[in-house]
């Protein structure tokens, strides 16, 4: 079993760890995927998404994964805020104090009414620095 300090560890460790062929790593580095946590936190059909990654190249990353205890997310299961909580780069607040949405490293903005931890995504614009879109 593995422990939370083992998969967190795991989850922080550089992709260059994963010994992934040249091709795999620099398409993940180009998609700005540095950590095998935030890998993990892609399902296959993501992955595939990514010009230049295969079904070859998903499997290799699969194996590459099971090496240090991680899997991708099957891609029947939403993100949720623990996958999410390492990417996250903006918050936002209701003026009575209570959070309304985040926005992550994954262009994606999160919002959310209440406690009610049911998540609701929908892609953002990529922001040049200044806020402006390209």
């Amino acid at each position: 079993m593995v422990t939370d300090a083992a998969l967190r560890r795991n989850e922080a460790l550089p992709i260059e760890e994963l010994d992934l062929t040249v091709r795999s790593y620099n398409r993940l580095k180009r998609e700005g995927i540095h950590t095998c946590g935030e890998l993990a936190a892609h399902s296959d059909e993501e992955l595939l998404a990514i010009a230049g990654i295969g079904r070859e190249s998903v499997e290799e990353i699969k194996q590459r994964l099971a090496d240090v205890d991680l899997s991708l997310r099957p891609h029947d299961v939403p993100r949720t805020r623990a996958t999410f909580v390492d990417m996250i780069c903006t918050v936002a607040f209701h003026p009575g104090g209570h959070l309304l949405a985040v926005a992550g490293a994954d262009h994606a903005a999160w919002s959310w009414e209440g406690p009610s931890p049911t998540f609701v995504t929908f892609p953002l614009p990529h922001l040049a620095p200044g806020g402006r879109g390209r």
